[in-house]
């Protein structure tokens, strides 16, 4: 079922664009990560990728999905298309890739939402500058996550492409928390953060200092920039 997008620019202080030391590079085929369950505090979070996707992709597939209720997170990288349901309890579909972002270049999606300022999906060029694909109203999500996996989807569908960075943050930031994330920052008290620069140990170290590591399967390739 098609939604309506908004297409509003959300004009800001654009950033310089945020260096990539290393990344992670995801075959499309056998490789992805799976993490533990866990609790998020509160009603408000969200969820930044930092990515770019295979040039030659053959199916639908997401950089990650965080299930707290119903329907994961999809990048149709094919053609440029998203799905969303994760941190709602509707799924939301079909959002078009902002006529600015090539997506086999570095761009970023982000997911936020709060009680009360609702629910949005994000897209933004590497340069901070956000646009909003769609917004709704709240809606309440169980905090005890079912799943979370990074470049694998419930129908068992493989990410090719590579992931930069990956944090989920128990609030719902503003636009110029999203865009100081863009530039490189770490955010305020992530859940999550995956910086993708080691495979040490079949891991994914998660860096946000609470210890929720990644298990890693496949051989996804740790590449220095």
């Amino acid at each position: 079922r098609s939604e309506s997008m908004s297409l509003l620019l959300l004009l800001g202080g654009e950033t310089s664009p945020s260096a990539v030391n290393k990344f992670v590079r995801f075959n499309g085929s056998t490789d992805y990560g799976t993490l533990p369950s866990f609790s998020l505090p509160g009603t408000s979070a969200t969820v930044l990728c930092r990515l770019r996707t295979s040039a030659t992709p053959t199916l639908p597939s997401g950089p990650f999905e965080i299930t707290l209720e119903t329907g994961p997170f999809y990048y149709e990288h094919a053609s440029g298309n998203c799905w969303c349901g994760c941190l709602r309890t509707t799924w939301k579909e079909n959002f078009t890739l902002d006529g600015t972002i090539d997506r086999e270049d570095w761009h970023w999606v982000i997911i936020r939402t709060s009680v009360a300022d609702g629910w949005e999906f994000l897209q933004a060029t590497d340069a901070g500058v956000l646009s909003s694909r769609s917004t709704s109203a709240h809606e309440a999500f169980g905090t005890s996550l079912e799943y979370v996996r990074i470049a694998r989807t419930q129908a068992d569908q493989k990410y090719a492409g590579d992931i930069d960075r990956l944090l989920l943050i128990p609030s719902r930031l503003n636009n110029a928390a999203i865009q100081a994330i863009i530039a490189g920052g770490n955010g305020t008290s992530p859940k999550l953060r995956y910086e993708f620069t080691n495979n040490d140990g079949g891991v994914f170290s998660d860096e946000s200092g609470n210890a929720i590591n990644a298990t890693i399967t496949g051989t996804p390739t740790i590449v220095s920039a």
